[in-house]
Parts: C-alpha cells; sequence; structure tokens
C-alpha cells in the first residue's frame, strides 16, 4: 500500500500532483504478508539531502531487482502451466496501490 499526493488532470491532459502547503505531509506505507503493520517513511520529515540519496538508493535497488523477479515469474508462470502449482508466486493477490486524499 502506498500513500502519495493524489494526482489530478491539469488542462492538457498530462497528470500534476495536488498543491501542498508547507505543513502537509507526505509518506509511503509498504505492507507485505511477511510485514503486514508494514514500514512507513514519513518522507517530508526528510532533507533534500536525505531524500535524493534514498531515491538513488531505491533507482538503484529496483533496477538490480527487477530483472529477476522477472525471471521468477516466468519461470513460476511457466511451471502453473505445465500444471506445478508449489510456486507461491502464482497465488499471491495483486499489489495494491491506495492514495489517500488529504482532510481539508
Amino acid at each position: 500500500m502506498n500513500q502519495y499526493p493524489e494526482t489530478l488532470d491539469d488542462e492538457e491532459g498530462g497528470e500534476k500532483p495536488n498543491e501542498l502547503r508547507p505543513g502537509d505531509s507526505v509518506s509511503v506505507l509498504v505492507s507485505t504478508r511477511y510485514n503486514p503493520t508494514g514500514t512507513k517513511l514519513i518522507l517530508t520529515n526528510m532533507t533534500h539531502e536525505e531524500l535524493v540519496a534514498l531515491r538513488e538508493i531505491w533507482e538503484h535497488a529496483f533496477d538490480l531487482a527487477e530483472p529477476v523477479v522477472v525471471e521468477r515469474d516466468r519461470v513460476a508462470r511457466e511451471a502453473f502451466e505445465r500444471g506445478d502449482d508449489s510456486n507461491e508466486r502464482v497465488y499471491r493477490a495483486p499489489p495494491a496501490k491506495v492514495v489517500r486524499r488529504r482532510q481539508e
């Protein structure tokens, strides 16, 4: 589950984040079946330098993990198509992304 500013269509048909006020918070909550209560990052509590470093770390980690994840999904899917249903990946529910609006 992720939380970030809701996006709205702008006049040119694209998306742009809601306007945030200086006291607003932007946070991300990630929960998994192994950690159902989740881990919350309050991004707006970071300094700009910390935020940029965290973004770089996450982008690097995702770049490394993505080909491994794609291959594991492929192997699980092909095994399932052959009748092997022992890989738990084929039973996982799709991820949920939840955007909560700030209260006015």
